[in-house]
């Protein structure tokens, strides 16, 4: 599929494992390729996961994701944003 829209994201303090999740329940599907990276690919999208990685602040290993989505239209790439970004939402208290 030729998807023509893309957006490389970050997200710190939530695991691989889990985000792959988020997109999975966002009508996604998990694979895994040779080299080891993750995508999600759904119908219209893909995301491209990059391996996890951390960083420490106050003794404390903080996971870090980077991932590009692939979309084939810039709306479906707003509403896939908009979901993860929902589910990835952290509010302190």
């Amino acid at each position: 599929m030729n998807y023509s829209h893309t957006k490389t994201m970050e997200i710190r303090g939530i695991r691989l494992d889990e985000i792959i999740t988020y997109f999975e329940q966002i009508s996604g599907s998990k694979s895994v390729s040779a080299d080891g990276r993750s995508s999600v690919e759904s119908k219209h999208w893909y995301v491209d996961l990059l391996p996890e990685e951390s960083f420490t602040f106050m003794h404390s290993d903080i996971p870090v994701v980077h991932f590009t989505i692939f979309a084939n239209d810039q709306a479906v790439l707003d509403d896939v944003i908009k979901a993860i970004r929902l589910k990835t939402f952290r509010a302190g208290g």
